[in-house]
């Protein structure tokens, strides 16, 4: 096991006073903000690795807005809109079984 060594010259870092009466109750004004980086979510996906990344960023920036509704204002509709983003404009849309190029479709392939 380890031993404790006393290095000389360290006496000064060492806190004996109670600091419990210096905290006081946080209000939610105090919290801590934790930036929500919606430019985080890509333009365009081309693979099902890129999928995933995606839709796990998504719920990412989701869950800090959903959880600083105090300090964000609109944080519903924040949402509302990047899922909306991520479904209509990031993924890609499936071809129909009809389409000429339904060999390139992404969700056509193996996983």
């Amino acid at each position: 096991e380890a031993e404790f060594v006393a290095y000389p010259m360290f006496d000064g870092f060492i806190r004996d006073e109670d600091v419990e009466n210096l905290a006081g109750p946080l209000d939610s004004e105090q919290q801590i903000f934790r930036p929500v980086q919606l430019t985080r979510i890509p333009d365009k996906v081309e693979d099902f690795q890129g999928v995933v990344k995606v839709l796990r960023e998504c719920e990412h920036q989701c869950v800090l807005l959903a959880n600083q509704v105090r300090q964000v204002r609109s944080s519903e509709m924040h949402q509302v809109a990047v899922i909306g983003h991520v479904f209509t404009r990031v993924l890609p849309v499936p071809l129909s079984p009809t389409h000429p190029h339904l060999d390139k479709c992404m969700w056509r392939k193996a996983m």
